[in-house]
């Protein structure tokens, strides 16, 4: 039986390279956010647990891709917000430098 260190050391001395069918995604552009991650979510499970390494990877890259999208728009939505709930005086009098540092500490980005 081999063990996962020589798939590896096989996978990466390897000089020829293989064919790999991309996996098909596991969820429809159209389907809310959440239903999506769900989705890629069990598609990550299945693969794994069946002991397919390359469709768990394919799976695994949906699955992080829909992630990133996710907090992204939410980080989005939360500065929308903060700004929409600035009343004109609060905005007018609001100093970029200060915002800037309070991103940085709060671990937001710019």
């Amino acid at each position: 039986m081999t063990t996962n260190e020589a798939l590896i050391r096989q996978d990466l001395l390897t000089t020829e390279p293989s064919f790999v069918a991309p996996a098909p995604c596991p969820y429809n552009e159209a389907q809310r956010i959440a239903t999506q991650l769900v989705l890629a979510h069990d598609k990550v499970k299945r693969a794994k647990n069946c002991g397919r390494r390359i469709d768990t990877l394919a799976y695994a890259f949906y699955f992080g891709a829909q992630l990133s999208t996710a907090i992204l728009a939410e980080k989005a939505a939360a500065r929308k917000g903060y700004i929409a709930s600035l009343t004109k005086d609060q905005f007018d009098n609001l100093n970029p430098d200060k915002l800037v540092v309070q991103a940085l500490f709060s671990g937001g980005e710019l």
